[in-house]
């Protein structure tokens, strides 16, 4: 069995909204394996943001309990759960909060100049070739495209080969096509021994994941083992899909957690949808 890099029992997490709390998270369990790609589904509101937010320590959890790379983060410091951040995770988000004033190579290499790595010309123009943008050390954001730019967030994110890697919609602002060539990208990352935990609304990208993790009401909904989009809709929905499996299941020797629903790979009665 692979290592366990994340492990999350009864999560919860609320915001104060308008004087009043607003309960996000209201009982998350999920694990996280090296070299897996996990991808987290729900409906708007079911706290997918929230939860991935948690499980990298930038929010700190009301109760239950994640288990970061073999530490609680509820007793870490600050400082060792940013240090932890720094050091092993990499991080793609919608906004990519690349730097305008910096030209492609030094956005790439920035993240790794701050937490004190030193890489060579030939790692960074290693990590552009990878994604497709060899040439374009000198350019800067604004002379680039969208989906050029979503390139420039993923090489800056696999330079330095992290052992897990947070997305939280990285395809949501482009076009199918280029989102789709991204995915390849991000598909891809695991072959390196990475792993990948992404949020997205985009259910032909989550049926390319090892497991989806379904969000119902702040609540873990389902496990699906590389299910196709058919079978994840109907976990979103509530509706019969075959090939379902009620209780405790195992997917490669992890366990789903108990009261769960896993949908393991099988043909389903509908056609799938190529994957991307």
């Amino acid at each position: 069995m692979n290592k366990l890099l994340i492990s999350a029992s009864n999560v919860a997490k609320k915001f104060k909204s308008d004087s009043q709390d607003v309960q996000v998270l209201k009982g998350v369990d999920m694990n996280v394996y090296a070299g897996e790609f996990v991808a987290i589904v729900g409906a708007s509101g079911a706290g997918k943001s929230t939860l991935l937010y948690c499980l990298c320590g930038l929010y700190q959890a009301d109760s239950g309990q994640i288990n970061l790379c073999g530490t609680d983060i509820a007793k870490m410091s600050p400082g060792a759960s940013a240090k932890i951040r720094r050091d092993r995770m990499s991080f793609i988000f919608q906004d990519l909060n690349l730097i305008n004033s910096l030209n492609v190579y030094d956005n790439v290499r920035l993240p790794a100049k701050m937490a004190g790595i030193k890489l060579s010309k030939g790692d960074i123009s290693s990590a552009l070739e990878h994604v497709g943008l060899a040439g374009t050390e000198n350019k800067y954001p604004h002379q680039l495209s969208g989906g050029q730019r979503q390139r420039v967030a993923i090489a800056r994110s696999i330079v330095r080969r992290p052992e897990l890697m947070f997305a939280d919609e990285p395809t949501g602002s482009l076009d199918v096509n280029t989102g789709r060539q991204i995915m390849k990208l991000l598909k891809g990352i695991t072959s390196y021994g990475s792993s990948l935990v992404m949020v997205t609304h985009d259910l032909d990208i989550a049926a390319a994941a090892d497991r989806v993790i379904v969000l119902n009401n702040g609540r873990t909904g389902a496990v699906l083992v590389k299910p196709t989009v058919e079978q994840i809709f109907a976990a979103m929905h509530g509706v019969p899909a075959s090939g379902a499996v009620s209780g405790k299941a195992s997917a490669q020797g992890r366990a789903s957690v108990p009261g769960q629903t896993v949908y393991p790979s099988v043909p389903s009665a509908v056609p799938p949808v190529p994957r991307v």
